[in-house]
């Protein structure tokens, strides 16, 4: 009955509604299955460039962060050295008490001493106390050749850093073997432990 109906119609009407039978379920087939899957293949190649780029981004501030690490750990280890040089307030106590047990123990007979603190430098302008301070000791002592440069070397071999400012050596007479000597010993004191923060 459906053939015969179609017979009827002309010829230009049978041909459009053989296009809208064929037309429309491939439009449909389209839409439903190809479209999604070129979409998908679109969306999946620029995932891809954009995985590849992210990829490139993170390679290379790895590589940034391992170099940042590794200038990191050589400041670490240049502060630890630094603070190494400098007594604690309680060392530099220490040091000044041993003076006169080094100069007994190297045969050296000390005449005076004198100790003298000096600013080095401030951490803060509205600070009274400086966080490093440079003591000294002024030591005259009578000793032989041998027995002072016993002493100078027992009074540098410290793990700190102690300097000899200043050294004046007279002969006593021209018999005796005695020299009179007077030595300016400068330690550097940490007094504000903030200063090697991480802060």
């Amino acid at each position: 009955m459906i053939i015969e109906s179609l017979a009827k119609l002309s010829k230009s009407i049978r041909i459009a509604i053989a296009v809208i039978v064929v037309i429309l379920p491939a439009a449909a087939c389209y839409s439903w299955v190809v479209l999604p899957h070129t979409r998908y293949l679109s969306v999946t190649e620029q995932y891809g460039s954009v995985a590849f780029d992210i990829a490139n981004k993170i390679r290379i501030i790895k590589g940034k962060t391992a170099l940042k690490r590794r200038k990191l750990e050589e400041l670490q280890q240049n502060l630890a050295q630094t603070k190494e040089k400098f007594f604690t307030p309680q060392e530099a106590q220490k040091f000044f008490r041993e003076i006169e047990t080094i100069s007994n123990q190297t045969g050296c007979n000390i005449v005076s001493c004198e100790y003298v603190l000096k600013s080095r430098s401030e951490k803060r302008a509205d600070k009274q106390n400086s966080a490093i301070t440079s003591n000294n000791a002024i030591v005259a002592f009578v000793a032989s050749y041998e027995n002072v440069i016993s002493f100078l070397a027992k009074m540098l071999d410290h793990p700190q850093k102690v300097s000899i400012d200043s050294l004046e050596i007279t002969m006593m007479n021209y018999d005796s073997k005695a020299l009179q000597c007077e030595a300016t010993f400068t330690i550097f004191v940490l007094n504000d432990k903030e200063i090697f923060s991480n802060e």
